[in-house]
């Protein structure tokens, strides 16, 4: 575990470094997505735990005492909070992918599509 956890914070500190070379108006997105991720990743940790200790199914008691078995609770929270999380991070690498699409290369191609339409 702890291997993947230092892959992790290795794999984090490229990503802020790169975060580093966006344009200022893109690095508050960036910024303020990212800590978002963060939480929700911190949500999800701590959710799994509930589940690894509470387990797959609890029994829920209904108003005249019945018990019955149903699913963990949990688990529902952890998949809204996986959805929440995979769309932030798609949002953030639509930052970086906007940038590296942007080269001199391309703008020079774009230019020269837009002019040729235009005749």
């Amino acid at each position: 575990m702890a291997t993947k956890k230092k892959s992790l914070d290795i794999q984090i500190k490229d990503v802020l470094a790169r975060a580093d070379e966006l344009p200022k108006e893109k690095r508050f997105f960036f910024d303020t997505s990212f800590e978002r991720y963060q939480t929700q990743v911190k949500i999800m940790e701590n959710l799994k735990k509930v589940v690894e200790d509470e387990g797959m199914v609890v029994e829920k008691e209904y108003v005249k005492g019945r018990k019955n078995i149903v699913t963990n609770p949990a688990i529902k929270e952890y998949n809204n909070t996986s959805t929440a999380a995979n769309n932030t991070m798609t949002a953030i690498m639509k930052l970086f992918d906007k940038e590296t699409k942007t080269t001199k290369e391309d703008s020079k191609f774009m230019k020269f599509l837009k002019e040729d339409e235009e005749e």
